[in-house]
C-alpha cells in the first residue's frame, strides 16, 4: 500500500508544480484544470496548499 501512495503523492507534487508554473503564465483555474484533467476547485485547493491527504478522511 505504501508504495502506492508515495506514486499518487508524486503524481500530485507533480501537478501541483504544473499547476503553479501556468497560474504563474496568466493560465486560469479553469483553463489549468482542463489542461491537467482536475476540476477547478481542486486546482484552487492544490494551488493554497490544501493537503490532498485530508480529503480522503
Amino acid at each position: 500500500m505504501g508504495k502506492f501512495k508515495n506514486i499518487e503523492s508524486k503524481e500530485i507534487l507533480e501537478k501541483v508544480e504544473k499547476a503553479k508554473k501556468l497560474k504563474a503564465q496568466g493560465f486560469t483555474q479553469k483553463e489549468i484544470a482542463k489542461r491537467l484533467g482536475l476540476s477547478q476547485s481542486r486546482i484552487s485547493e492544490l494551488l493554497r496548499g490544501v493537503n490532498w491527504n485530508s480529503k480522503a478522511s
